[in-house]
């Protein structure tokens, strides 16, 4: 239960499932699966809401669920207190954590998803980024070096429409990996502290609100104390 809002609901359901519950602070986790390796489930999710935490600031929920589902496009769905993970993919712990940071990237500071996914998706790949930093350095130096890769492959700016991508693979290389390689330039500027601090102003500021995206820049040039004009490559005006 919780007495703070939630951006919207879903319901899913499975009479298959084998429940496992376990707790981190005063935040229950409940895991719906079948014979996914669980323990790893269940360490990646903790760890995760254990960096996120102190990075942006406390989750407020009581609860937090992790079903596998038969997502047949996506390897992963993330809703408020609530993340879905494909039964038909090859699991990837890196889709649990991109997840997770959608609980403050999408749910708690929520954005235009259709105009302006730069936003939570970017910011949940460079979180991924930074939970990989600390937990297995050798995994972040391989994804870093991909996401580069994938990145250099387009010059479209990551603040399109959605629709005006064209494609699937365009979209994600804009959005998903420029959109990561743009906080990693807005944190080689202003230092990662500074950065992080700017991060979890927005938090405080935006909880369950909608963050404007010129609101998001602002706050993050002032506190990283960046020229506005250090980054309009990666935005069409």
């Amino acid at each position: 239960s919780s007495e703070h809002p939630i951006r919207e609901f879903t319901f899913t359901a499975s009479t298959s499932w084998q429940l496992v519950s376990c707790q981190n602070g005063p935040v229950q986790f409940t895991l719906a699966c079948r014979d996914e390796p669980r323990d790893i489930i269940m360490d990646t999710a903790s760890q995760a809401l254990s960096l996120f935490q102190e990075i942006y600031g406390p989750y407020p929920y009581s609860f937090l669920n992790i079903a596998f589902v038969p997502l047949e496009n996506f390897s992963g769905m993330e809703y408020p207190g609530l993340i879905l993970i494909s039964d038909s993919k090859l699991l990837s712990p890196s889709v649990i954590v991109h997840e997770m940071a959608h609980q403050w990237w999408y749910n708690l500071v929520g954005n235009d998803s259709i105009r302006e996914a730069w936003i939570d998706e970017g910011l949940a790949e460079y979180s991924t980024l930074l939970y990989y930093h600390v937990y297995n350095p050798a995994f972040y130096q391989d994804r870093l070096a991909e996401i580069k890769r994938l990145a250099e492959q387009t010059a479209l700016p990551v603040n399109l429409p959605l629709e005006e991508y064209g494609s699937e693979v365009a979209y994600r290389r804009a959005v998903y990996n420029r959109g990561a390689l743009l906080w990693l330039q807005l944190e080689a500027a202003a230092g990662r502290d500074r950065l992080h601090q700017a991060l979890a102003y927005v938090q405080r500021y935006y909880r369950y609100e909608i963050v404007p995206p010129r609101s998001l820049l602002t706050a993050i040039t002032y506190y990283g104390r960046i020229e506005s004009d250090a980054f309009p490559h990666f935005f069409r005006n």
